[in-house]
């Protein structure tokens, strides 16, 4: 009986500790919000690694190319620009159905691609800028809506669960696309691929159309309004044990800081809405955070999916039948090695987890050129390299969303997101122009690079600016104090004040 008790025990400790129970245990909306978001980091996989192949294959050279890539990343930031400023307005739910119409819509476009030479050229950038062919604009309305179902405690588990299952859907979709090519044009590497192509457009614009049936599911627990009753009701009404500063007073991003709270709830006339603008003391930090993750993105956006399979083909000659199983496999590890950085977080923190995960996938990307021009060994590295890339994820939204209030995560999500998208849009020109000239590898170089002083500079200016949850009780605190205090962290308006 004790040894059934004891297998018990393990069992219970491997699910907690591996955060299945917690993942288990979500609403109706998070599980419904964590399913969409597999299929559509799924879609996002199924064109994101042929897409500059298919490009290629209608005849636009490696700089156009880069022009059509960095116009669909300027369409979603024009996507996230929208989404930010409209979505607590006209509704979350509403928004999304939106997004899922955008995709339909680039899917077929792309899938018809009219016309030729410049008139076709012409089509695709319209469709680009307008049609979603980059399925992340409503990442931060996604983390904005599942913040609002999931305690502060929690976040970092269940959105590094949901960067785990995006990446193993995003592998699969990588995959799918390679056999729906492959098996539409099986004659080899030289054989026209066109068919298989436009299936694979069609089949994206079809996964829109399955995203807005279950986004249709969604109650109005995921809406803004939402978040203003939890924020009325949870708020505490207990003296709080600090003292906090004017809410206008400055704050460096360099500075000991951490977020206090008011003591009680403000009354309903002077509750903040859903629109309010971010408060004045986050904006200095915002805007110091926004130019690191702009710095980061654009580094990212030089080795895209699509470049990267670009590279791996005009290095190699090798199709999309055996660079889809490689990307996957890679997109795997880096889904699977998300699970680890809650654990991470818990011991070191948030910022730390970030910097001391990226920092060394930062130097394997910019050596991996260095690899060539052995297939194999390439492979290897960026495996290696994949197993700790995207440990830096799940932290860094847990990190945002802790440190706003909840009424301002859809604005802070979205601007955070409006800036990556735009720098994120100007990658793929870089490397477009880099490749036309021979240097494709120095793309890998500059990313490397270019991250490196990102997670430096990240770690000076942030190190010291703590989320709620990682704030040292007082003496005397206790569950019950730390636990109301998290959830007024959560709920209110920050005031930033000196630790």
């Amino acid at each position: 009986m004790s040894s059934h008790s004891h297998s018990h025990s393990l069992i219970a400790r491997a699910l907690d500790v591996s955060g299945i129970s917690i993942v288990a245990s979500v609403s109706r909306d998070t599980a419904v919000l964590l399913l969409t978001r597999s299929i559509r980091l799924f879609a996002h996989g199924l064109i994101s690694v042929p897409l500059a192949l298919y490009l290629s294959e209608l005849g636009f050279s490696d700089q156009d190319i880069g022009s059509l890539l960095t116009l669909i990343f300027l369409g979603d930031a024009l996507f996230s620009l929208f989404v930010t400023y409209n979505a607590d307005r006209f509704g979350r739910r509403r928004i999304l159905l939106l997004e899922t119409f955008l995709m339909i819509l680039g899917g077929l476009v792309y899938a018809w691609a009219p016309f030729e030479g410049t008139a076709r050229f012409g089509v695709l950038i319209a469709a680009g800028l307008v049609g979603v062919l980059n399925p992340l604009g409503m990442e931060a309305l996604e983390q904005s809506a599942i913040s609002s179902c999931v305690p502060a405690a929690h976040r970092t588990m269940v959105f590094s669960w949901s960067q785990a299952l995006a990446y193993v859907f995003s592998a699969l979709g990588s995959v799918a696309a390679g056999a729906i090519v492959e098996t539409l044009a099986p004659g080899g590497p030289d054989e026209p691929k066109m068919r298989g192509y436009k299936a694979v457009m069609v089949t994206y614009a079809g996964l829109g159309a399955l995203l807005a049936a279950m986004f249709a599911l969604l109650s109005n627990g995921i809406e803004a309004v939402e978040d203003d009753k939890k924020a009325l009701v949870q708020s505490p009404t207990s003296t709080s044990t600090s003292t906090s500063t004017s809410p206008t007073s400055p704050i460096s991003p360099t500075s000991p800081i951490s977020p206090t709270f008011p003591t009680s709830p403000s009354p309903p006339s002077s509750a903040p809405t859903p629109t309010q603008t971010i408060p004045p003391t986050l904006r200095p930090l915002l805007i110091h955070l926004s130019l690191l993750l702009a710095l980061d993105a654009f580094a990212g956006s030089l080795v895209r999916e699509s470049l990267l399979a670009l590279w791996f083909h005009e290095r190699y000659g090798v199709g999309l039948g055996s660079i889809a199983p490689i990307l996957g496999v890679a997109q795997v590890l880096a889904g699977a090695s998300t699970l680890l950085s809650p654990h991470f977080a818990g011991w070191i923190g948030l910022i730390r987890t970030i910097v001391f995960t990226d920092l060394p996938s930062s130097i394997l990307i910019a050596l991996l050129p260095a690899t060539v021009p052995n297939l194999a060994a390439t492979t290897a590295f960026l495996f290696v390299r994949s197993s700790i890339s995207e440990m830096d994820v799940a932290p860094r939204t847990a990190y945002i969303t802790s440190i706003v209030p909840a009424h301002s995560r859809t604005a802070v999500l979205g601007i955070t997101s409006i800036v990556r998208s735009l720098a994120r849009a100007l990658g793929p020109s870089v490397t477009g122009r880099l490749s036309s000239h021979g240097m494709f590898d120095t793309a890998f170089v500059l990313c490397g690079g270019l991250k490196i002083v990102y997670d430096i500079l990240l770690l000076w200016s942030f190190d010291k600016v703590k989320p709620p949850q990682e704030i040292v009780r007082v003496d005397g605190e206790t569950d019950a104090d730390a636990e109301r205090e998290e959830r007024a962290a959560d709920e209110t308006t920050p005031l930033l004040r000196d630790a």
